[in-house]
C-alpha cells in the first residue's frame, strides 16, 4: 500500500473539491484532491447559472469564453393563466459551461501544488477516536495494475456530494447529517443540443412570444416543483435545455421532461454535451464540520433551494474553508473546522435557510396558483431577480405597492404567501445567531430553534 501524509485531503474533484483544494492549497497547505472518475470527467457536465458575486466571494476570476456563454435573460411562464414574467437581462448571472469550469479550478489546484490522484475509490475512512486521520482508497489506473492508497491528512474535505464517501464514514457527521428526503430531492438534467431547422425554432420562439437568447422557464411544467428551460441561442446554433422536478414521484424527472419537449420539437438536433444529477434542496446541514472533517458543497446541502443551483455557493464555501484552516498549526482542529461552519452559516447559510422556506411553499402551490401570483404582480420581476441572484428579496417602495394591490386581487393566495415571507426573514435572523465557538450543547439548542421555524426535525439532536 503506497502511503503518504498531507495537510488536507479532497474527495470529490467537481467544482465544490477543486476549488476547495485549489483555495487550501494557495493558502500554503498540501493538498490532496482524489476523485473516483478520470478527472475530466469529474464534476457537472452542464451549463449552469452562476451569480457573479459568488465567483467574487471565492476569490476567483470571472470565466471567459468558451467558459462563459453568456448572461441570463429568463423569460417565466407559469402553467396556467394568461400571466407571464418577463425579467429581462440579469449581467450580474452568469450562464457557464461547467466542463470548462471544472478544468480550470482543478488545473489552478494542481499549479498551486494539489496531487492528483485520478480514478481512486474512497474504501475507508480512518478513524483515531471519532476524529478521521485518513482515507484508503483503490486507484484503478488507465493502464496497469490497480493499487491500494493510504493519504493521512490532518483536514479531510469531502466533496463527493449526496454519496458523502466521507461523511457516511465519519460518526462525529453521520449521526447529525440525515440523507434528504425525496421530497428534498431535485432530479435535474440538461443537455445542449444542435439546431437542424433555424426556421422551425423561429417559429417556437414567436410561438411562446420569446426572443432569441431568452431563457424560456416553464414554471411547474408537470405540476407542483417542477421545471422546464429552454434556451435558444440562433447565433450559435445551439439550445440549451434544462428539466428538473423531485425525486419523490410527483412529477417526471428531468431527463422524461426533456424527452417529451424533443419529440414535439424537431428542430432541436443533436446533443452537444450535458449530463444529470441528484441535487439536494432542503436547507444546510445544521452541522457540516467536526475535527479532522469538513463536507463542502452538495455533500453539506450548500445548495440555493428555489431552483437547486450550488455552484458558486459550494466556491464561497472551499474560500471560507480556507480562510478558516489557514495559518493554523492543525487545519483540521476543532477551532478551525468550527469556525468553517460558523462563518459559512452565519454569512450565506441564512440566506439558503430563508428560501428553503419559499421551495416547501411552492411546492404546495398548484399550476392555477402559480399564474396567479404572476398575473396579479405577487410574484413580480424583482423578486424572480433576487431569486435568480441570490439575495434576499428587498423591494422598493414602489415594487411593494404593486405587491399590496396583488394582494388585493388575490387575497387567498396573499394569505399563504404572508407566512412564509415573515418566516424566511426569521429564519435569517436565527442563522446570524449560530455558535461562533464550539459548544455543542448550544448548537443542539440552535438546532431545535431553526428546526421549529422550518417545521422540520432538527439535525442535532443531543448536548
Amino acid at each position: 500500500m503506497r502511503t503518504e501524509a498531507f495537510d488536507a485531503a479532497v474527495v470529490g474533484a467537481g467544482t465544490a473539491g477543486a476549488g476547495a483544494a485549489y483555495q487550501l492549497a494557495r493558502a500554503g497547505l498540501r493538498v490532496a484532491l482524489l476523485d473516483v472518475r478520470p478527472f475530466d470527467a469529474a464534476g457537472a457536465r452542464w451549463v449552469n447559472g452562476v451569480p457573479a458575486w459568488q465567483l467574487q466571494r471565492a476569490q476567483l476570476a470571472p470565466p471567459v469564453a468558451p467558459e462563459l456563454r453568456g448572461i441570463a435573460r429568463p423569460l417565466l411562464l407559469p402553467p396556467a393563466g394568461p400571466g407571464r414574467l418577463a425579467v429581462g437581462a440579469l449581467p450580474g448571472v452568469l450562464k457557464v459551461d461547467m466542463r470548462r469550469l471544472v478544468e480550470r479550478l482543478q488545473r489552478l489546484a494542481l499549479e498551486a501544488g494539489a496531487v492528483a490522484f485520478e480514478r481512486a475509490e474512497v474504501r475507508e475512512v480512518v478513524l483515531e477516536g471519532e476524529r478521521p486521520v485518513a482515507v484508503r482508497a483503490v486507484q484503478r489506473p488507465g493502464r496497469g495494475p490497480e493499487r491500494d492508497l493510504e493519504l493521512r491528512a490532518r483536514l479531510l474535505v469531502d466533496a463527493s456530494g449526496l454519496g458523502g464517501a466521507v461523511r457516511t464514514r465519519v460518526p462525529a457527521l453521520a449521526r447529525h447529517t440525515p440523507p434528504p428526503a425525496p421530497r428534498d430531492l431535485c432530479v435535474a438534467a440538461q443537455q445542449v443540443r444542435q439546431v437542424v431547422d433555424r426556421a422551425g425554432a423561429r417559429a417556437w420562439l414567436a410561438g411562446v412570444g420569446a426572443r432569441d437568447g431568452e431563457a424560456v422557464t416553464y414554471l411547474g411544467v408537470a405540476g407542483g416543483f417542477s421545471t422546464l428551460m429552454v434556451n435558444l441561442e440562433l447565433d450559435s446554433g445551439e439550445v440549451e435545455i434544462l428539466g428538473g422536478s423531485l425525486a419523490d414521484g410527483s412529477a417526471p424527472p428531468g431527463g422524461v421532461l426533456i424527452r417529451d419537449f424533443l419529440g414535439r420539437n424537431p428542430w432541436v438536433g443533436e446533443r452537444v454535451f450535458g449530463g444529470q444529477g441528484r441535487i439536494p434542496l432542503r436547507r444546510p446541514y445544521d452541522r457540516f464540520a467536526a475535527p479532522g472533517v469538513a463536507l463542502v458543497g452538495n455533500a453539506a446541502c450548500q445548495v440555493f433551494p428555489a431552483h437547486g443551483s450550488g455552484i458558486g455557493i459550494g466556491l464561497v464555501a472551499g474560500r471560507i474553508l480556507a480562510e478558516a484552516a489557514a495559518d493554523r498549526a492543525d487545519p483540521g482542529g476543532l477551532e478551525a473546522t468550527w469556525s468553517y461552519q460558523a462563518q459559512v452559516m452565519r454569512e450565506i447559510g441564512g440566506l439558503l435557510a430563508s428560501y428553503d422556506v419559499f421551495r416547501r411553499l411552492s411546492q404546495r402551490l398548484s399550476g392555477r396558483d402559480v399564474g396567479r401570483l404572476v398575473s396579479t404582480g405577487l410574484m413580480s420581476p424583482a423578486s424572480a431577480r433576487a431569486g435568480l441572484l441570490q439575495h434576499m428579496p428587498s423591494p422598493s417602495p414602489l415594487e411593494a405597492l404593486r405587491i399590496a394591490l396583488g394582494a388585493t386581487r388575490a387575497p387567498r393566495i396573499a394569505g399563504r404567501l404572508a407566512p412564509s415571507l415573515a418566516r424566511m426573514h426569521a429564519v435569517r435572523a436565527v442563522y446570524g445567531r449560530y455558535p461562533q465557538r464550539p459548544d455543542m450543547g448550544r448548537l443542539a439548542r440552535w438546532s431545535r430553534v431553526a428546526a421549529r421555524l422550518h417545521g422540520m426535525p432538527p439535525d442535532v439532536r443531543e448536548a
